[in-house]
């Protein structure tokens, strides 16, 4: 799995030309402004904090720009907003890291049931040398634990990366910039490692064997 940022990129909170618009608003004594009811205020405020432009909200609701554009600048709506950004990046960041811990124990309780499986047929093999043993076993099945195994060291041994941070961070079109890193120390306990490691010795054994069952075959042409 790889470990590198998914970087969500948000609009800056105002462009030139509303930045513009609203000092000329404030320059020309803000009119129209006492007339703006707190409803209206928190129409604007919640279609903001949902991601909407102020173009947007000028569409949706048909009010003067410099208006909304005042009350946002007046109020923090920008920073709430970057607030509420960082609030997600941290929970999806947690349920990410939840994810992948869930995701290695059930593909590890798949592991071990083939594990014990094949065990019990390479001790009947060892103990009669019956090569019926061996072709019983299902070419594809191996594959399919090979595959299992794979996409299990790709999660608990994903790809080296740069970045020393992982999850999921918010990169701002602005000076301010969230990122989110590692909050917990992610690395494995001694007992997951010796497990895998036995899990690879097994991988391998299953190589060896899909080489044997296809020499067999060959010699019996």
């Amino acid at each position: 799995m790889d470990d590198q940022k998914t970087v969500v990129v948000i609009p800056e909170n105002m462009t030139e030309e509303e930045t513009a618009l609203l000092n000329s608003f404030k320059k020309n004594g803000c009119p129209g402004l006492v007339g703006v009811k707190p409803e209206k205020i928190e129409i604007w405020h919640s279609l903001y904090m949902a991601g909407k432009t102020y173009t947007e909200i000028v569409n949706i609701c048909c009010d003067k720009k410099e208006l909304i554009l005042y009350v946002s600048d007046n109020q923090n709506w920008f920073e709430k907003r970057m607030t509420k950004f960082r609030d997600i990046d941290r929970n999806l960041y947690q349920k990410t890291q939840l994810s992948v811990k869930e995701s290695i124990n059930t593909i590890t309780s798949m592991i071990s049931s083939w594990n014990k499986y094949y065990d019990r047929q390479f001790t009947k093999y060892l103990q009669t040398n019956d090569e019926s043993l061996l072709k019983s076993i299902d070419d594809k099945q191996i594959r399919s634990y090979l595959k299992t195994l794979e996409t299990l060291m790709k999660i608990v041994n994903p790809p080296v990366s740069n970045n020393k941070n992982s999850g999921v961070n918010i990169n701002i079109n602005t000076p301010t910039k969230i990122e989110e890193g590692d909050s917990e120390d992610n690395s494995l306990d001694i007992d997951t490692l010796d497990a895998l490691e036995e899990t690879m010795s097994h991988g391998e054994t299953l190589k060896t064997l899909l080489k044997l069952k296809s020499d067999i075959k060959n010699n019996k042409k």
